[in-house]
């Protein structure tokens, strides 16, 4: 056989076991800490100064912590402001030929996936004839069951993200993450070579909707620099922590960056002295995307190009062995 023609069958007998396994998910096999995409429920949860302390979820130190460079040192509290502008996080948001392309196409997209969600809520509460902050941060959670998963009923936490809000002595308000865990990846990542590592990339967008008079309005405050958590061990998943102290806790690692600045949301005109309540409307969203760091998709679309490449001679030389 000549050498070209061997070339196309190997290449027929590839495509032929593609057809045949490439269409199940465990082709390659998934790592067990991931391809949670099943019954997928994501959540944000506004924290109130309450949430901070110490016998709630422990995150008061991570608060303190991430907000110190800017001169913001004292606990979540109520304090009263009058602000110029109201507060909201809105999303920016949301892979041989014919049929073995195709299953190629969405095997290699498996390696990729994203998971957000959006949260509406008023910031201000205003009672005697003064505004404070409702909230100190927010609690992302995603939960879902492994994508084969037959006997689960009710899904498990997979995924935690707590960022903490506070406001400096200028008035500015800052946000920085405090906390972040990922026990199971909704991403696809192969069960093969020695190391499991998954690059997370989470979008925040602040946009504030107010009415004055009877026209709406909406308005992006600010588009965060994506907070980036590279190289993450599924292997061993650890919480990191913004005030993670490993000589003490071996069980953690330090959570650093994503501090990000936004001005504050305006308040509607209107509002007369003895009006009180809930003001400052927002929209919380968030996009979050899973990567694995392995080269698993890059090869998978690679061979996905490859049959392309070759799909007339790989026609061809089934028509010639037909004859």
């Amino acid at each position: 056989m000549k050498k070209e023609a061997f070339n196309i069958f190997c290449l027929l007998i590839l495509t032929s076991c593609l057809i045949l396994q490439i269409g199940c998910a465990s082709f390659p096999p998934p790592h067990a800490n991931s391809f949670y995409t099943k019954d997928e429920i994501v959540t944000v949860k506004m924290l109130r100064p309450e949430d901070f302390k110490q016998d709630y979820k422990g995150y008061l130190d991570d608060w303190k912590k991430s907000f110190q460079h800017v001169g913001i040192s004292t606990s979540p509290d109520v304090k009263g402001i009058v602000p110029a502008v109201s507060l909201v996080i809105g999303i920016v948001a949301p892979l041989a030929f014919d049929y073995a392309k195709k299953q190629l196409k969405q095997e290699a997209e498996n390696y990729v996936q994203q998971f957000g969600t959006t949260s509406f809520d008023a910031f201000w509460k205003k009672d005697r004839n003064e505004y404070t902050q409702k909230y100190y941060g927010f609690e992302i959670v995603r939960k879902a069951n492994r994508y084969n998963d037959k006997t689960q009923k009710d899904a498990k936490e997979v995924f935690k993200l707590v960022y903490g809000l506070g406001q400096d002595g200028d008035g500015v308000f800052w946000a920085a993450p405090l906390y972040f865990v990922t026990n199971k990846t909704k991403a696809k990542i192969a069960s093969w070579g020695g190391s499991h590592r998954v690059d997370t990339k989470v979008e925040l967008a602040l946009d504030a909707v107010w009415i004055d008079g009877k026209k709406y309005h909406k308005e992006n405050i600010a588009k965060f620099d994506p907070l980036m958590i590279k190289g993450y061990d599924i292997d061993n998943p650890k919480a990191l922590r913004a005030s993670c102290d490993k000589s003490k806790d071996p069980t953690c690692s330090p959570l650093e960056d994503g501090l990000n600045s936004f001005p504050p949301v305006p308040i509607p005109s209107g509002i007369s002295s003895s009006d009180a309540g809930d003001f400052g409307k927002f929209w919380l969203t968030v996009l979050v995307t899973e990567s694995d760091t392995a080269k698993t998709k890059k090869y998978i679309s690679d061979l996905s190009d490859l049959l392309e490449k070759n799909r007339d001679k790989i026609i061809d030389f089934i028509k010639s062995q037909a004859k």
